[in-house]
This record gives structure tokens, C-alpha cells and sequence, in this order.
């Protein structure tokens, strides 16, 4: 329905946006999904269980040291 309606739309026509918002948003009900709930808002886990950034001080500590053993990399 979305691309029968834009290739009918004639180069100088406005668009009904609200429209083509109420298509994607019928779909997006119909097929189950949760209205503006994008996969960056999820709480997600790498591959080691841990969510991201949870092992900072780590790395922070890791990155120390290769300042100090490489002085050309130093930040």
C-alpha cells in the first residue's frame, strides 16, 4: 500500500504523511510489535554476559598500562 501510494504521488504533491504514518503504524500492531520501543532504548549484554561499559575501569586501567609500555600511543 506504501509503494503503490508514493509511486502515484506526482513529482509537486504533498505527501499525506499522516497516512503513511497510520500505515506503518497498523502494521507495526498487527504484527505485534510495541510502538516507538527501538532496539538502542534495550538493555543489551555482550558476549561475555556483561551489558557494555560494565568492565570500564578495566579497560581504563588496561589502557594505562599501554600508555606507559608504548609512549607513542599515550592519550
Amino acid at each position: 500500500m506504501f509503494l503503490n501510494y508514493t509511486c502515484k504521488l506526482g513529482f509537486e504533491d504533498k505527501p499525506n504523511y499522516a497516512y503513511v504514518r497510520n500505515l506503518f503504524h497498523n502494521i507495526r500492531i498487527h504484527e505485534g510489535y510495541q510502538d516507538n520501543v527501538f532496539d538502542w532504548c534495550l538493555l543489551r549484554t555482550g558476549l561475555d554476559g556483561q551489558t557494555p561499559g560494565s568492565d570500564m575501569k578495566s579497560n581504563q586501567a588496561v589502557s594505562k598500562e599501554n600508555d606507559k609500555a608504548d609512549p607513542k600511543y599515550s592519550s
